[in-house]
């Protein structure tokens, strides 16, 4: 396609369909299939189903090459008619096992928190973040802002975020960059009363909690006061979009709607950023014709060099306000203020209704692979005008930039639908990219009909695309070892910045795949108490796996020895059992000698307390009450462990008597 012309023509959170694709290069051949359905629901709704234009990351890659998908999932009761809403997490694991996991569970009279607002991300430390938009009431007051869910261990924590200033109609984006920092982006706009006449009051507020707390500022704000000239946010949702690059730093795309009358109306998209230190502005699309909307939806993503792109679409509109034209464009930055626009389809692939085949590019969704290739999912739009007016969104659509041209294809193809509310339909298709750039996994959501109007099923199945001529096997390379079981292992790359952190398995074992050629940096065990041999592993230019990479734990020692309360003697006999500090018997045991001694040797770092016994004495403890502590190299001592005997000397005395 040619460089892009702008003036060239006059509720509910749904769960999910995960995709895979190998790297992609020009020519290769994509296959997909249905492997099973993971989730169903049926919903009761009598609102608009319309789409949701979303570049919110419900799926993503863990750094070792796991594949993570949040959604939600509801069922109705047939006598109260609550609902019962659940937040629910799944891990596919590159073994080829999965795991799920429900975070929340609450009860609603609506469906109304059924709303798509969740964003999974990922720590270094292979740590999951959820955040989801949500507002807390107490009596007549409202708090604004959103949970944040993340797991420490095996444990599900959250908090509320309060938005630090008001809030009235607004719309949130977030990122993570992979320095664990947040970044939040939140469009507002209110009514102001003025004397004569109202005025709107916009702002676009960016936080962050770099600092340890929450802070913001406002980087864009408008005051709307002439009616002959409006001049507003687009406040569909889907209209902002911040990511973070690999140094931390935010990239911002949002839109702006000038309207100089009733009848006409163009976007403005902006894109900014404060990788310089201070907020910069640049303009992306600018008004075209007045019924040219040029830069809507705007989906953006960084290269692994920094550089940004986005995807939008390119809307036209009659003077009744219907849609007529709806294209999908790519716009890739080139230097300051100087951006590279292309329209790249223009046209519906089978899925298209009375109005014509040239309405595509519904929700699209943009990542980048290790070789800053472009990768697209997106929908089509059905449109009718007889004989009523409607539109459907379907279809998973995929296309990719082969460094000389696009390639698409239809991953996932429904049906060409109808006017009536019986047509599949598909939601919010969503990408991610693997740790070494060679697979791309994705999400979806396929609406059906089923029985009555207006009641839906939402499946969440698992749909796989896969590329015979790349694959992370052949790209990336593995680290892989044995430890002591649950040790943390930290991939720190030579540039200083940590990729990652996994945990040994209950056996021992560790693995990192996904690691890029050439990948310089070190590997360091660690676990409370302890220490290794070797204390790290250094690998330069990494250029083949390496397996057998093994990290054996130094141990610690304990010895002491048992005193008589009465007598002050050491007896010998006593039996010396050590547990752990959660109460577990670790099956080691020791006999004091004849002078009251005893020794444990290679105990494994950690808390620990003793349990001693012997005939004729009351059981004892040591420490009387919480642990002690072994740490490597090191022996615990503790001489004289007190042990009384049943019947103390002054008891014997008068029995005696």
């Amino acid at each position: 396609m040619g460089i892009l012309n702008p003036c060239k023509r006059a509720g509910h959170l749904l769960p999910l369909m995960v995709f895979a694709l190998l790297g992609h290069r020009a020519g290769a051949s994509v296959q997909i299939q249905i492997s099973d359905i993971l989730y169903s629901t049926d919903i009761h709704s009598n609102t608009s189903h319309q789409p949701i234009q979303s570049q919110r990351p419900w799926v993503q890659y863990a750094p070792n090459g796991a594949i993570g998908i949040v959604y939600k999932t509801s069922s109705q009761s047939s006598t109260t008619l609550q609902w019962t809403l659940s937040l629910v997490y799944r891990v596919f694991n590159p073994d080829g096992t999965s795991s799920e996991e429900t975070i929340k569970t609450l009860q609603a009279t609506g469906v109304s928190q059924l709303t798509g607002y969740l964003w999974l991300f990922y720590d270094s430390w292979l740590q999951p973040h959820i955040l989801n938009r949500a507002s807390e009431s107490a009596g007549s007051t409202t708090r604004w802002g959103f949970n944040h869910y993340w797991k420490s261990g095996a444990t599900w924590r959250q908090e509320f975020v309060e938005f630090p200033f008001a809030v009235n109609s607004y719309d949130m984006a977030g990122d993570m960059s992979a320095d664990g920092i947040f970044h939040i982006l939140v469009r507002d706009s209110k009514t102001l009363s003025t004397v004569g006449k109202a005025a709107i009051d916009y702002n676009l507020y960016y936080m962050t909690n770099r600092t340890g707390a929450w802070t913001y500022e406002v980087i864009d704000h408008r005051l709307w006061t002439d009616p002959a000239q409006l001049l507003w946010w687009n406040t569909q949702a889907g209209n902002i979009c911040i990511v973070a690059d690999n140094q931390g730093y935010a990239h911002i795309a949002y839109v702006v709607v000038y309207q100089p009358s009733p009848w006409y109306a163009t976007a403005e998209c902006r894109y900014m950023t404060n990788r310089s230190g201070a907020w910069q502005s640049e303009i992306v699309f600018g008004p075209g014709d007045y019924d040219a909307f040029a830069g809507n939806y705007p989906c953006l993503a960084v290269t692994p060099a920094g550089n940004p792109a986005m995807t939008t679409v390119y809307q036209s509109f009659a003077k009744t306000g219907s849609l007529t034209d709806e294209y999908l464009c790519y716009a890739a930055r080139v230097g300051p203020n100087a951006w590279q626009k292309q329209t790249v389809v223009t046209s519906a692939d089978g899925y298209y209704g009375t109005d014509g085949n040239h309405f595509t590019g519904v929700s699209a969704n943009l990542r980048f692979d290790q070789y800053s290739r472009p990768h697209i999912v997106f929908s089509d739009r059905a449109c009718y005008h007889e004989p009523y007016q409607r539109t459907h969104v379907g279809q998973i659509r995929y296309g990719f930039h082969n460094g000389s041209s696009w390639e698409f294809t239809t991953l996932y193809r429904q049906p060409r639908p109808d006017v009536y509310s019986t047509s599949e339909e598909m939601r919010v298709p969503n990408l991610a990219v693997s740790p070494g750039g060679g697979r791309i996994a994705g999400v979806g959501a396929r609406l059906v009909r089923v029985g009555e109007t207006y009641k839906y099923r939402f499946d969440v199945v698992r749909l796989f695309a896969i590329n015979t001529a790349g694959d992370d096997a052949a790209n990336t390379l593995r680290i892989s070892g044995w430890t002591t079981p649950q040790t943390w292992l930290t991939f720190q790359s030579a540039s200083g910045l940590m990729r990652a952190k996994v945990q040994a398995s209950a056996s021992g074992g560790y693995l990192f795949s996904f690691l890029p050629q050439g990948w310089s940096g070190t590997v360091t065990p660690g676990k409370t108490y302890c220490a290794f041999s070797p204390p790290s592993r250094t690998y330069n230019n990494l250029a083949a796996h390496q397996d057998n990479q093994n990290f054996t734990l130094v141990t610690g020692a304990i010895e002491g020895s048992v005193r008589n309360t009465e007598t002050g003697r050491q007896p010998s006999g006593v039996l010396v059992k050590l547990f752990r500090s959660d109460g577990a018997y670790t099956g080691s045991s020791q006999t004091s000698d004849a002078l009251g001694n005893f020794r444990f040797n290679s105990v494994e770092p950690g808390e620990y307390f003793l349990a001693l016994t012997l005939a004729g004495y009351k059981p004892g403890r040591w420490p009387y009450d919480g642990c002690f502590v072994v740490q490597s190299n090191q022996t615990y001592t503790r001489w004289q462990i007190p042990i009384s005997p049943l019947a103390t000397r002054a008891a014997r005395w008068t029995a005696y008597r």
